[in-house]
Parts: structure tokens; sequence; C-alpha cells
């Protein structure tokens, strides 16, 4: 007997019409993805999540009435198992770091091939760490090679508590939601957080996220701490 893998449920986020239809048209190809639902703002994509509980949203960065990170803090609060995918024009390095501290665990550039789309879903249902090349695709191979090494460097040189802090903060989470994931006093996640802040030679947040996106799949490109794995798509 033929034995079928669950199909991950999704919704598609994105207030321009052929953008839209072309990712439901891809996703829709594949076996094991089925489009659910799909919104053109981001109040319309909060009702579908709530009526349907998909697996993962596929956000668009800018909509017309909020910005798409607003909408994916906004949705994970509505459904916190919910994965996130935001989509975006730009293949800008910054903006994948904001994407993942807002809550998104994914981000694809809306002039990727049909496939890297695909395989970043995938990716993202499999619950697996982001690849760097992936996320970073318009810094020179030699100047990202250099950079992985000096961020890795810098990761490997923290304490193994400084670097659970460290993949949270690059994952989204406040100090009062680290606190509870890890089990310590809010007082001792500050003051993690500042040790991170001094060993990276970074003066925030963003910067610190930064480091860990870039230096994760040599450091620990496990899950995050304290995170359970969920069910597997597409394996």
């Amino acid at each position: 007997m033929t034995q079928h893998r669950p199909r991950a449920r999704l919704i598609v986020v994105d207030d321009h019409d052929v953008a839209r239809l072309g990712l439901i048209a891809i996703l829709n190809g594949v076996p094991d993805l089925y489009v659910v639902a799909e919104a053109r703002d981001a109040a319309s994509a909060i009702a579908a999540t709530r009526a349907h509980a998909p697996d993962l949203v596929l956000l668009d960065v800018r909509m017309p009435d909020t910005e798409g990170l607003a909408a994916a803090r906004l949705i994970r609060e509505i459904c916190p198992r919910v994965r996130i995918v935001m989509v975006s024009s730009w293949d800008v390095p910054e903006y994948v770091v904001e994407a993942y501290q807002a809550g998104a665990t994914g981000y694809i550039y809306k002039g990727a091939p049909r496939q890297a789309i695909v395989d970043e879903v995938h990716r993202v249902l499999r619950d697996e760490p982001p690849v760097t090349s992936a996320s970073l695709p318009r810094i020179p191979r030699e100047t990202k090679r250099n950079a992985t090494i000096d961020a890795g460097a810098r990761v490997e040189r923290l304490t193994p508590r400084q670097r659970e802090v460290l993949a949270l903060i690059a994952s989204g989470l406040s100090s009062t939601m680290i606190a509870k994931r890890l089990g310590i006093a809010v007082s001792t996640v500050r003051k993690l957080t500042e040790q991170v802040y001094r060993q990276l030679g970074v003066s925030n947040r963003t910067q610190a996220a930064m480091h860990w996106v870039i230096a994760a799949p040599q450091s620990e490109p496990d899950r995050l701490p304290g995170s359970p794995r969920r069910a597997a798509f597409g394996r």
C-alpha cells in the first residue's frame, strides 16, 4: 500500500496579483504543498490564519495596510505554531535579519528561481536552519567567505549560554521570552545580552542577529534552544 505524505497547508499574502498568483501556481504544483487561502493585505491574512490554521504563511514584506514585518508578529501571536516566510523584492542581508527578528523562519526573494522558492518552503516546513548562501545572495563570494569566517570566530568565542541567548535574539524573542524559554531570570538574560554585544563588538540586536545569521552554519546550525521539532513535511 502506498503511503501518502501529509500536505502542508499554506496561505499566500501579496497585494500584487501577478506575484500572488504566480506563487500560488508554483506551490500548488508541488504534491506535498497546498494553498488553502490567499490574501491581499494584512487584515485579510490575519483573518485567513484564524480561519485555516495553516502550517505556513508566505507574507509580502510590503502591503497596503501595514508592514509585512508587523503583520508577521501579529500572526505569530494568533497562531504561535505557524511558520512564516517573508517574500520580498529585495535580497539585502539586513532585511533578512529583520524578517527573522519579526518571527519569520524563512525569506524568499521574488526574483528567485522556482526551485529555490520550493526548496525554501520545504526547508522551513522541516524546521531546518537557514542556509547562509541563500540568505545573503548579493554579497560577493570572497566578501561573504571572509564575513562568515570573522562572524564565526566571534560567535565561537561566546560561551554556550551566550550562544543560546544570541540564537534566540536572532529569532526575534524578547528578553522576557528568552528568560522563559531558558528558565532563567530576565535580569540574567539582559546581562548575557550585554556580554554578547561586547564580545561581538556590536551595539544592538540587529547587529548581533546578523552575526548569528552569518555564522550559524559553522557554529550551531541546530534548532533553537528549548524548541521541540515539529513533524517533517516533504521528506
